[in-house]
């Protein structure tokens, strides 16, 4: 939780870290209804701070009377109970703006999956390069409180202990789960995995802070070595001599731009003829 008190001032005027007031830029509708919020919160804990003030003036001129026998047992537990009532409102109203300020972080902080790419290695896997980047909004961790430096807020929007899986109903990614230590605002990782289904898109999954979201993404095809992969149905067959035997072939690239190939055959003897239909 956030040990940092707020001022009902800090609300008016929302500074970006350079200085520069961010009234220049229109909230959003939703960033003007987390402000909203936040003042709700604010102005809660500020009346029950007050409330809790009074009764406890009350309590202690209920202490002196009680004191010099001038109240009963019963008046005096009275006023005791409505200061304990009022103290526990209070609190109560303390967790709520943590709580809210908790919330606004969440929704500034911000992962995007910036880059998806299938590719096959010359040796024939299936692999996946996966970059995840901390896109997290630093005007609305603004919000939580205006006079944060620029060092405290990128500390706050800091993402520790990201865990990336890649599923398509079961999970279709080797490994099963990544970890990434820490990811700070900005900042971009790259990382790998085996695809062990022959899948067109998956489902990144994002698990940090106590979030867990799926990203369901098309992947993007590339190759590492530009080159179609090429398989037959048929791994041998026999025939009579001056009888055809067909192959049936089937070529695969992964690759979005259009590319020209030329087929050839190698190591055949010369009087066999290997012609393409």
């Amino acid at each position: 939780m956030i040990g940092r008190t707020f001022s009902l001032a800090a609300l008016c005027v929302l500074l970006w870290a350079n200085g520069s007031p961010a009234a220049e830029q229109p909230l959003t509708k939703e960033q003007q209804l987390n402000k909203l919020r936040l003042r709700e919160s604010l102005l809660q804990l500020e009346e029950r701070r007050a409330s809790l003030a009074t009764h406890a003036e009350e309590l202690k001129a209920s202490q002196d009377l009680f004191d010099r026998h001038f109240i009963a047992l019963q008046k005096f537990k009275q006023t005791q109970n409505r200061h304990d009532l009022a103290q526990l409102n209070y609190k109560q109203a303390e967790i709520n703006l943590e709580q809210v300020k908790l919330d606004l972080l969440k929704t500034a902080t911000h992962l995007v999956v910036s880059e998806a790419r299938k590719y096959r290695t010359e040796d024939g896997k299936s692999m996946v390069d996966i970059e995840l980047t901390n896109a997290s909004n630093v005007r609305d961790a603004l919000m939580v409180d205006s006079t944060l430096a620029e060092e405290e807020l990128l500390t706050l929007l800091k993402v520790e202990n990201i865990f990336v899986s890649l599923v398509n109903g079961p999970i279709v990614g080797e490994p099963y789960e990544k970890r990434i230590p820490a990811l700070a605002v900005g900042q971009s990782q790259m990382f790998t995995f085996r695809l062990l289904s022959d899948v067109e898109s998956v489902n990144v999954l994002l698990s940090y802070l106590d979030i867990t979201e799926g990203r369901p993404i098309i992947l993007k095809k590339g190759s590492q070595q530009d080159l179609p992969s090429i398989n037959s149905a048929q791994f041998s067959q026999e025939g009579e001599l001056n009888q055809t035997v067909g192959f049936g072939l089937t070529l695969r690239r992964l690759g979005d731009e259009e590319r020209n190939y030329a087929l050839a055959v190698l190591g055949l003897p010369q009087r066999i003829d290997y012609p393409f239909v």
